[in-house]
């Protein structure tokens, strides 16, 4: 009886991974510490936000550039830095919040009886 195609293809994919799996190591969990498991946990949460996030208005980054810029040359400190970064940060959400409710909402389509197609 020959192979499927499927069949085929694990069988295919199988063999190409095979001296990765041969040389595949037990871990064991029990040594891994507990609190590793949370960053790990908290990272990969956090990875497509990361990877989907949109950047800072080229504006606010010029602003924080130039907080952190006075903060290594030593002329704020850190609690003056902060309440900038903080302040740079409100208003630039406040401006985005304002640009969006400027913006007109795309019409919603009516909700009505589907059509049905006959034949």
């Amino acid at each position: 009886m020959p192979f499927s195609r499927r069949q085929r293809i694990v069988g295919d994919t199988a063999k190409v991974f095979a001296p990765v799996l041969q040389h595949q190591a037990v871990v064991d969990f029990k040594t891994v510490p507990s609190y590793l498991f949370l960053v790990v946990g908290i990272f990969v949460f956090n990875l497509p936000r990361f990877v989907r996030s949109e950047p800072l208005p080229r504006t606010a980054e010029a602003r924080l550039k130039v907080v952190r810029t006075e903060l290594r040359a030593k002329r704020l400190t850190r609690d003056e830095a902060h309440a900038l970064y903080k302040q740079v940060l409100e208003e630039e959400l406040a401006n985005l919040l304002t640009e969006r409710q400027l913006q007109p909402k795309p019409p919603r389509k009516p909700k009505g009886p589907r059509e049905t197609a006959t034949a």
